[in-house]
């Protein structure tokens, strides 16, 4: 009772005298542990209540053992030496929001690299993570001072650890950088791994299809000869499962909702989104690949007709056709006298050396190697990435058309007389002109961005806009297929909706050159991003103006992810805009 009433009379004395004249009267009136006592009564109420129990305070003749409190109870200006002494007891625990399977990969951690630290990802509910992500995106788009400065050292470091990188391979090879025939090799390498993931990302483009029940099995098994994923062998016995036997074809946790199923469906058979739209976007390649619809064609036909033999063989992807009246004897087929170019060797070098001997006859003006040339691109084209050959997708890589002033007068003529006099079905199209390009169809709007690819190769007069070149002159992949997304979302063409489509397009070019801006706004308004990609175009009252939030909600319910605009659409908005100020860069990152 007295240490209460002692405290209570303290209490009453600090509201009249304050806490440094306090201190000064404990000190006078020599009680120990006074500093204590003083951290105690102004620390502020807790949220709890707290019941502390001291014990009378004596004399310090008497040298009672010093009452200490506890240390997670006194401020940060404490100078106890229990507070020194131990700084974990200080320290806070962090929550743990993880919400993940066991054993299964974490998304509950993120990595932003337009902040360019970890933070928590999107929805898990940390609102320090949320407000830490929210100051770094104000603060760039308002151009605090100094912001700026502190990406450029961000940057100027990666850039050097870049470097690094880069001296320590050409250290380490020397011979294979510094050799025109050591860099032609590395090339030829990367050219034949990005061959070998193209032809996997578009097993699994036809896999989701079948997932979807588009295409049969045995429609499936007819394009591709030896699929990566299982034997023949495995997917018709886990497709036709035995009685008692649980297995399935899919994999039990990949689910998609009905309504997003049927949507899938009806926009199959109604032909408003295209066979490549229904991919997931991991899916899609940065490497050219053939016609759709060619490749689909091709396979049927290799399916239900017996005028097409397919080779089993792991080390044999070929699908050769044998004469008919419809194919051309094997006598007139272009690259007949190219050693091991219908052989399917992923390495002959025969094949390349003749290939690129051809490819200098007609750059140097040659009418007669500028036909077959063609002819070879022609049969290259007609197939599906999987039946081409080596040599075939040597051609559609390596090949460039010569330009004009390479061609000479007399090499035109005898251009045009070879064709009235050769069978060669590459050398004269349908209507019996002739062209001196390797001449494609032009690709739908629906078309996969790789036919695009290819289109464009040859066709540089129809560049779109905001679409980067790489420095052998082909377009930049993610601005490509950034710009087959906005080709496909924004308003359909009506003379009287052109005002509708500009106003699109300037909402598009606001809301992606602002990085970091769809992925706060997904966030802000809670959008959902559809699982399946279904790409169709954007439609408003005229009478209304589009906005970047209408902008995110038609990206966010076509399938359009963070990720996505962050890799690909955020750079080609920027790019897109330089050259409509006149700005624009001819170069892209590499």
């Amino acid at each position: 009772m007295a240490c209460r009433a002692f405290l209570r009379l303290l209490d009453i004395f600090f509201s009249k005298v304050g806490k440094s004249r306090l201190t000064k009267l404990l000190h006078l009136l020599k009680i120990e542990n006074y500093k204590y006592l003083v951290t105690a009564l102004f620390l502020p109420p807790p949220s709890s209540p707290v019941l502390i129990i001291m014990p009378p305070f004596k004399a310090s003749s008497e040298r009672r053992a010093p009452c200490h409190l506890p240390t997670d109870s006194l401020s940060p200006s404490s100078t106890s030496p229990s507070s020194r002494e131990r700084p974990e007891s200080r320290r806070l625990s962090e929550p743990d929001l993880c919400t993940c399977i066991p054993g299964g990969n974490h998304s509950c951690w993120d990595v932003d690299f337009e902040v360019y630290g970890v933070s928590h990802s999107d929805g898990i509910g940390c609102t320090t993570c949320s407000n830490f992500v929210s100051h770094i995106h104000r603060s760039r788009r308002q151009r605090v001072r100094g912001i700026a400065e502190a990406y450029t050292k961000m940057h100027e470091r990666h850039d050097i650890m870049w470097r690094r990188g880069l001296e320590e391979g050409e250290r380490r090879n020397p011979s294979d950088i510094t050799t025109p025939q050591g860099r032609s090799r590395l090339v030829q390498q990367l050219n034949l791994a990005q061959v070998n993931q193209a032809n996997v990302e578009e097993e699994l483009r036809y896999l989701t299809q079948l997932y979807l029940g588009q295409i049969s099995l045995d429609e499936f098994l007819s394009m591709f000869t030896s699929p990566t994923f299982a034997t023949r062998e495995e997917f018709r016995r886990l497709a036709r499962p035995g009685p008692g036997s649980n297995q399935s074809l899919w994999n039990d946790d990949l689910s998609i909702d009905g309504e997003n199923l049927i949507l899938a469906r009806e926009s199959f058979l109604s032909h408003v989104a295209s066979e490549s739209d229904l991919v997931p976007k991991s899916f899609s390649s940065s490497v050219p690949s053939g016609p759709a619809s060619a490749g689909a064609s091709l396979s049927r036909e290799a399916h239900t007709s017996p005028q097409v033999y397919v080779d089993n063989d792991v080390n044999n992807r070929t699908a050769t056709p044998l004469p008919s009246s419809e194919h051309p004897s094997t006598r007139s087929r272009p690259g007949e006298d190219i050693p091991g170019y219908y052989d399917g060797n992923w390495l002959a070098s025969e094949t390349r050396t003749a290939l690129r001997s051809l490819f200098e006859t007609a750059h140097s003006g040659n009418a007669d190697a500028l036909v077959k040339c063609k002819a070879l691109c022609r049969e290259a084209h007609l197939l599906n990435t999987q039946a081409r050959t080596y040599g075939m997708r040597f051609v559609l890589i390596r090949w460039k058309k010569p330009s004009v002033n390479m061609v000479s007068s007399r090499g035109e003529r005898s251009c045009h007389r070879n064709r009235r006099q050769s069978n060669a079905p590459a050398a004269t199209d349908s209507s019996g002109t002739s062209d001196a390009i390797v001449a494609l169809s032009n690709p739908k709007m629906t078309d996969p961005p790789e036919i695009w690819y290819e289109y464009l190769k040859t066709h540089s007069r129809s560049w779109p806009n905001g679409v980067r070149r790489q420095i052998n002159g082909n377009p930049w992949m993610p601005d490509l297929r950034a710009s087959r997304i906005f080709a496909q979302l924004r308003p359909n063409i009506d003379t009287s909706q052109h005002q509708v489509r500009n106003q699109f397009t300037d909402a598009v070019l606001s809301l992606f050159t602002d990085r970091g801006r769809y992925k706060t706004l997904v966030r802000q308004l809670g959008l959902r991003v559809s699982s399946l990609p279904n790409y169709v175009p954007f439609t408003f009252n005229r009478s209304e103006t589009c906005s970047e939030e209408d902008v995110a909600r038609h990206y966010a319910s076509c399938g359009v992810t963070v990720k996505e605009v962050e890799n690909e659409i955020e750079g080609w908005a920027v790019q897109h805009k330089h050259e409509r100020n006149g700005k624009g860069c001819s170069g892209a990152e590499t």
